[in-house]
């Protein structure tokens, strides 16, 4: 927990002096200032993610990365001194009880993040993925030696920015807690006065975010990149929708937000759904012609996908991994267009619940029955709302159409978005660990509008205030209960490390690789190492240098 906090210290210091920077650079000569701090915190997080793939290109994530990024904040930090030292005044300007509740959040979460359940992944390939840009950055053909290690999500290099293993302890992994955090200090926002009297459909995201974290709790000590993508999915559409609810015509910080669904998207190619939010502003960039801004946000955008895009081709030779329709590479070490198409279908036929393969070409008709049952109850429950929210969103559009209600498009196009990703999920890889975000908010923020629309008016948010009670006081009192039965004191100084299994070694080129007696799983200690032998060869005469597999690549 103590390694959490001071950690977290850290990157919130960090965070906010680039989050700043960067909205002050954009801004320009507007005085344009966010509501949240939060805010700062979330778009510095972005910048750091952008920072840490690009580092990784030129070189190992560690010390030198920390000491760079550090330097080029207190500079920032320096330049906008002033702008920053009024910021922060404003910020702590918060009422007492919500400034003790916000500590005691951090405290609550520091301890939750410092262990609990290793997800099953992150001992097969992330631990292995982190140790690899902390020791090397980006290595050619990684993927060769398990194609996980091409599975390129920006949570990695983000994560061994801030691992610390440069300090000869463990490798830790804060920061999907770091993001759950900042989650949870949005959520503090639906507990002021004026929520509590008129609930607003921001607030129903919260809830849903609430939720989310609550069954995360003994998870998020997993640096898997669903959580990083789920919560900050979670964040952008609390300030998105907040933004819109406050009648904000200003395109800055809905174009502020679209940059960072770009680094969602690099924590999860699946996520690029997601990525159609971006229509509302630059909407409203164009309406304003704002040209100049448009090319501000543009070449923001280029470069905060760059590192990403550059660090798939160079794990893997693909643009973006696994996806083969995009094939404009021949490097020696690239991963045969075969493999890679059969490791595609195998994420696909997983997230519909099977591990055989030849099943990809079934229809829905012929997979959706087993994939339901496999689903809890809530889940289940879920999953009918989002398909009748399908038909909602239709009628609501139509509604508001023909009543000429233009000032509702823009949430419209929120839910429509969350339609098209729930749709774009169920027909691709519906792994509920992902898409669950898509079952909750999709029947929240419908329901919720037509609530809004009708029952509100006559019984002043009586029913969504009761929805809220029951939610929090029953995910309240699971939580409490789960952290008395599991409380221990022995993470309160260090953080759970990665699993531990036996291996034996091979020498592959006069290196040593060690691969696991049994099982797939490794961990982070044993490297570098595999879960089994695809027949790769070094492409050089040290490891950095890359890895090819031994049968000739004709693609």
């Amino acid at each position: 927990m103590i390694t959490n906090l001071l950690i977290w210290a850290y990157v919130s210091l960090l965070s906010y002096i680039l989050g700043f920077g960067l909205l002050s650079l954009l801004n320009g000569k507007r005085t344009y200032q966010c509501r949240h701090l939060i805010t700062y915190l979330l778009i510095g997080v972005g910048v750091l993610t952008v920072y840490a793939q690009l580092f990784s290109i030129f070189g190992p994530v560690g010390l030198w990365a920390n000491i760079f990024i550090t330097i080029c904040s207190a500079s920032v930090a320096f330049i906008l001194r002033k702008e920053m030292i009024a910021s922060i005044k404003n910020a702590i300007s918060i009422k007492k009880p919500i400034f003790w509740v916000g500590l005691a959040l951090v405290f609550l979460f520091a301890y939750g993040a410092s262990h609990g359940i290793m997800h099953y992944d992150s001992d097969l390939y992330h631990a292995q993925s982190i140790r690899w840009i902390e020791e090397y950055g980006v290595v050619p053909g990684l993927g060769n030696l398990h194609t996980r290690l091409a599975y390129n999500s920006a949570a990695f290099p983000l994560t061994a920015l801030f691992s610390m293993s440069f300090l000869g302890g463990n490798s830790l992994h804060p920061m999907a807690g770091y993001i759950a955090l900042l989650t949870a200090l949005l959520c503090l926002g639906m507990f002021s006065k004026k929520e509590i009297i008129s609930p607003k459909l921001s607030s129903l995201v919260r809830l849903v975010a609430i939720y989310y974290l609550v069954n995360i709790f003994d998870e998020m000590v997993s640096p898997a990149s669903d959580y990083f993508v789920v919560l900050s999915i979670l964040c952008v559409l609390i300030l998105f929708i907040e933004e819109l609810e406050n009648n904000n015509a200003n395109f800055f910080p809905y174009a502020m937000l679209a940059l960072f669904l770009i680094v969602i998207f690099c924590f999860k190619i699946s996520a690029a759904p997601v990525l159609l939010l971006v229509v509302y502003p630059a909407y409203l960039l164009i309406r304003t012609r704002a040209y100049k801004d448009i090319l501000k946000f543009l070449l923001s955008g280029v470069v905060t996908i760059c590192p990403f895009l550059i660090r798939n081709a160079v794990l893997s030779g693909y643009l973006v991994y696994p996806v083969t329709a995009i094939d404009i590479f021949s490097f020696d070490y690239k991963i045969p267009k075969e493999i890679a198409e059969y490791d595609s279908r195998e994420v696909r036929v997983y997230g519909r619940g099977h591990i055989d393969v030849s099943r990809f070409d079934e229809g829905i008709s012929l997979w959706i029955k087993d994939w339901f049952s496999s689903l809890d109850r809530i889940n289940q429950l879920t999953f009918i709302l989002s398909l009748v929210s399908l038909l909602i969103i239709v009628g609501l559009l139509i509604f508001f159409l023909v009543k000429k209600r233009f000032d509702k498009l823009p949430i419209m196009w929120v839910i429509i978005t969350l339609g098209l990703c729930f749709g774009f999920w169920l027909m691709t890889s519906p792994n509920i660990r992902f898409g669950c975000i898509y079952l909750w908010l999709l029947p929240a923020l419908s329901f919720g509008l037509i609530y809004q629309e009708t029952l509100l008016r006559l019984d002043r948010g009586i029913l969504l205030k009761g929805l809220f009670l029951a939610v929090l006081g029953y995910k309240a009192f699971a939580l409490s209960q789960d952290i008395v039965r599991e409380f221990t004191l022995d993470y309160i100084f260090v953080s759970q490390d990665y699993g531990v299994y036996e291996v034996q070694s091979q020498l592959i080129d006069g290196q040593e690789f060690y691969y696991p007696v049994e099982g797939d799983r490794v961990g982070y200690e044993p490297f570098p190492s595999y879960p089994y032998d695809l027949g790769v060869s070094l492409r050089g005469e040290d490891i950095s240098e890359g890895f090819r597999l031994n049968v000739q690549n004709e693609n």
